[in-house]
């Protein structure tokens, strides 16, 4: 049987997820949950904790599971090359396996993304610090030679795929009917993140005067 609370977040989530955060009410959760305000209250106090709980709630396990995921081919490589497809496996894995089990909470985070409130986009960047490190490590590890500036460029560019794949993922589930093969479209992204990283040359302004 599932706690008051958990019932609080499912509720909340799901009518955050179809009404947006501004438009779905406490007053629609409690009644929808079969819950009283007491209830919300005691368990998060305010509107804005209770969306930040049922944010944590996905994103803390995924962003462990990311991590885990990276030490353990960093563990497995030894004194080899770090192979680029493990790091880009460790960054999409998760968020396939988060996609596939809460799809209602990939529909939330679209939601809370497009909120305005300084609060939910600290935390958002905040879930991306956490792995920051990690993340920069493996990449110069897993990458081929290059400048600072291309590195800073291809992290870059992998950090904002880890914000966007939610979004997209949503929005191509629009789009294709039917069930779609989700480990299919999982091998195809991390073989194209693996290809456009290594393959992809970044000139600068002095390689345009050279040549």
């Amino acid at each position: 049987m599932k706690s008051t609370k958990d019932k609080i977040m499912d509720t909340a989530e799901r009518c955050f997820a179809r009404q947006g955060i501004a438009s779905a009410s406490i007053r629609t959760i409690i009644r929808k949950a079969g819950v009283n305000l007491g209830a919300v209250t005691y368990h998060f106090g305010t509107k804005d904790n209770l969306v930040i709980e049922i944010f944590n709630r996905r994103m803390l396990p995924m962003t462990r599971e990311r991590l885990a995921m990276l030490r353990q081919a960093k563990e497995e490589s030894g004194d080899h090359p770090l192979p680029l497809r493990r790091v880009m496996e460790a960054i999409v894995i998760p968020q396939e396996k988060l996609t596939r089990k809460h799809p209602q909470f990939i529909k939330f985070l679209v939601q809370m993304k497009h909120y305005p409130n300084a609060k939910f986009f600290r935390l958002i960047n905040t879930e991306y610090d956490l792995i920051y490190e990690e993340l920069h490590r493996s990449l110069r590890a897993a990458l081929p030679p290059m400048s600072d500036m291309e590195f800073y460029l291809k992290l870059h560019f992998v950090i904002h795929l880890m914000d966007s794949i939610p979004q997209h993922d949503y929005h191509l589930r629009q789009l294709i009917p039917g069930d779609l093969d989700s480990e299919g479209i999982t091998s195809v992204l991390i073989a194209f993140l693996e290809g456009g990283l290594t393959n992809m040359r970044v000139q600068s302004k002095s390689d345009d005067v050279a040549s």
